[in-house]
């Protein structure tokens, strides 16, 4: 019994610290939502950013939401119509109250 509880917690303690880290940083929020102006990112780089943020399958559903809905923008800016709008679906399915995502049909 002593040996299975000692696994189970070296398991765990395992799992912990190997668990990947789920939710974007402020500075890839940051080029995501290109509000910084100081940034002077283009449309690609916003793209990038956001789809970095949407590799990480952040729990949080409005992070997840709002880097699809960013990305739909910056898309849109390029003339990539259908990618954005694959996107504001996205964006909707995943946070029906995403204000960004309301135009999406």
């Amino acid at each position: 019994m002593r040996t299975f509880i000692g696994l189970s917690c070296a398991a765990f303690s395992f799992a912990a610290f190997a668990a990947p880290v789920r939710t974007a940083t402020d500075e890839q929020n940051d080029r995501c939502a290109n509000e910084d102006y100081t940034l002077h990112l283009s449309p690609a780089e916003v793209i990038e950013a956001c789809t970095q943020i949407i590799n990480l399958k952040p729990t949080k559903p409005l992070e997840y939401a709002l880097a699809y809905s960013n990305r739909a923008v910056a898309e849109d800016s390029l003339g990539q119509d259908d990618k954005a709008n694959a996107d504001l679906r996205e964006a909707h399915r995943i946070d029906p109250a995403d204000f960004h995502a309301t135009s999406a049909n």
